[in-house]
């Protein structure tokens, strides 16, 4: 397929979509934030070493990590943490520090940081770059993580086909493949936040994403 046409294509997409969200804003508008899903704590799932991101709306909420892979023999949080959790409600980096072992030459073992730096950003969700819709109840689902009110989005595929997502666990029925999406969401002042970008859906585990926790 030409390049040109596929990118020309994407972004008549985009261009069509903020149109049609656009035609939706003054419903968000109107509407009541009584239905406000307020997130206390952050929960980002690890599924492999990875870095990230990770945005607070405001220094109350807490970030939990969980470290769920086999991959490793050993694992250190910042300073020098054990175990698959580490909790936070501070701003900075946190690090994981994870170690291989080479059962054959202990001269080819392999240490692996990954650092998962925190930030406020009163405006700001937590978008998955990577969905592992693999039915494990681990990052199965494209989900944005924050507090906000209403939610408005579409997906398309790298074919520029629009994706129907008006129905639960979609993610499941899509083949593996680079994914296109523009969201509108109202936060809990009124304000409304747009924002694209695209991700990964696999049926497999390999990678990060962040989701909420009650």
């Amino acid at each position: 397929m030409d390049v040109s046409n596929k990118v020309n294509r994407q972004l008549l997409f985009f261009l069509c979509l903020l149109s049609f969200l656009s035609c939706k804003r003054e419903a968000l508008q109107n509407s009541s934030c009584d239905d406000l899903k307020q997130v206390d704590t952050i929960l980002v799932n690890i599924e492999f070493p990875s870095d990230l991101n990770i945005y607070k709306q405001d220094e109350d909420q807490v970030v939990k990590i969980v470290y769920h892979s086999g991959f490793g023999d050993s694992l250190s949080w910042t300073g020098g943490i054990q175990g698959s959790q580490f909790v936070s409600d501070d701003m900075g980096n946190v690090r994981l520090t994870q170690y291989w072992s080479n059962k054959v030459d202990q001269d080819l073992s392999t240490i692996k940081t990954s650092v998962l730096g925190i930030e406020i950003c009163d405006e700001c969700l937590n978008v998955p770059s990577v969905v592992t819709a693999n039915r494990d109840g681990i990052n199965d689902r494209f989900e944005l993580a924050g507090s906000y009110c209403n939610l408005l989005f579409e997906v398309e595929n790298e074919y520029g086909q629009q994706i129907s997502c008006d129905y639960p666990s979609w993610e499941y029925d899509q083949p593996e493949g680079k994914y296109f999406y523009l969201c509108e969401v109202e936060l809990a002042d009124g304000r409304i936040v747009s924002k694209t970008g695209s991700f990964i859906l696999t049926h497999a585990s390999f990678n990060t994403k962040v989701h909420n926790h009650s």
